[in-house]
């Protein structure tokens, strides 16, 4: 197995996922090795999480105006 691919790449995931929330944008690893791959991965799923939660909201909001 290559070196770059050995654990814990969770670490990388975890950097992402904080940037998205700290408008952090820019990736400090290479996007081409597995580290900036998981990178991009954690701060897109931050993205769609944080996605997720606005639609919700917004549905709520809706919800209580109708009401």
């Amino acid at each position: 197995m290559k070196a770059e691919r050995l654990p814990p790449l969770k670490i990388q995931f975890d950097q992402g996922y904080r940037a998205f929330f700290n408008n952090w944008m820019v990736n400090n690893y290479d996007p081409e090795t597995i580290q900036g791959k998981e990178w991009q991965r954690g701060f897109d799923r931050a993205y769609f999480v944080n996605l997720y939660q606005l639609k919700q909201k917004e549905a709520n909001n809706e919800q209580s105006a109708v009401e």
